[in-house]
């Protein structure tokens, strides 16, 4: 199959697009950014035709809050109403949703992609990397279970800190940014972690990073390296310093209502997803827990 061929011929003739419509792509996306309305447009796909009382239903909506929401598909001309009470999805909100869908399709086979070329500089193969995905709880929480790989870290540490945080994190930043390590996530994932843990007869306290590097990796003399065992994980995804003790707390939770127990045999971690984002209220951590079946 031929990709359809782009209109826009050149990256400055889209920049120069995407401003002049910057405000109307915005209202659309807007629109399908409440998922009671992505809901509905689901159920549409095909040219089906359905009644207020099936939206209902399937929506599980107040009869004003479904009134509000086909208003406002309406309105942007993804859906149209037809005679004796049917709603139908129009061309418009078909397409736009095949073309989400397949983004979102392409966007997942890279991330295939990128994982299986990691395990390949590193000799294995795609099943060494084992990701079972559980939901979990009353709150449906989505769980990862997840088997790390031996890995080979470069160490940085400090202790003894009221922000050791910041000030490994500087260290490993002037380290790997002039190198364009930063650039390489998939191939040099950067885990944290307490090193020691703060108490109350201790407020100072120590935190690690590791940086994983291949096994040809050539590493400067007054760098630490430490091999790491791998083992098996819970994992729980947040964004922002203020979330992580939650969500530590929601892990550890959801964790001792499955069929999994924490274990105190491989180290709890916090993986720093990019490290290019160092913005403490944006920045994304998938929290490891310790587990065993």
């Amino acid at each position: 199959m031929v990709a359809p061929q782009s209109p826009f011929d050149s990256k400055e003739k889209l920049r120069e697009f995407l401003s002049q419509a910057q405000v109307e792509i915005s209202n659309l996306i807007n629109t399908l950014g409440h998922p009671k309305r992505l809901e509905i447009l689901t159920k549409m796909v095909g040219g089906a035709s359905v009644t207020f009382r099936e939206l209902m239903a399937w929506t599980e909506l107040q009869k004003s809050a479904l009134a509000n929401h086909l208003s406002v598909l309406s309105d942007k001309s993804l859906i149209e109403k037809q005679e004796k009470g049917l709603y139908q999805i129009t061309m418009l909100g078909d397409d736009l949703l095949e073309k989400i869908a397949l983004t979102y399709l392409e966007s997942k086979l890279r991330e295939q992609q990128r994982l299986e070329q990691l395990l390949k500089l590193i000799g294995k193969t795609g099943s060494y990397v084992n990701q079972e995905v559980m939901t979990m709880g009353k709150e449906k929480e989505i769980l990862k279970i997840v088997k790390l790989p031996e890995l080979r870290v470069i160490s940085f540490h400090v202790k003894d800190s009221e922000s050791p945080e910041q000030e490994a994190w500087n260290m490993l930043e002037n380290w790997a940014k002039p190198k364009g390590i930063f650039n390489q996530p998939d191939i040099h994932q950067i885990y944290g972690f307490n090193n020691p843990d703060p108490t109350k007869e201790q407020p100072l306290y120590g935190y690690e990073f590791w940086i994983t590097i291949n096994d040809d990796f050539e590493v400067d003399d007054e760098l630490q390296v430490k091999n790491f065992d791998g083992g098996l994980y819970a994992v729980m995804s947040c964004s922002g310093v203020e979330n992580i003790t939650p969500t530590w707390i929601k892990l550890v939770d959801r964790v001792s209502d499955s069929k999994y127990k924490l274990v105190k045999s491989h180290q709890w971690l916090e993986h720093h997803v990019d490290p290019h984002n160092t913005d403490l209220k944006t920045f994304v951590l998938d929290l490891y827990a310790p587990i065993t079946e």
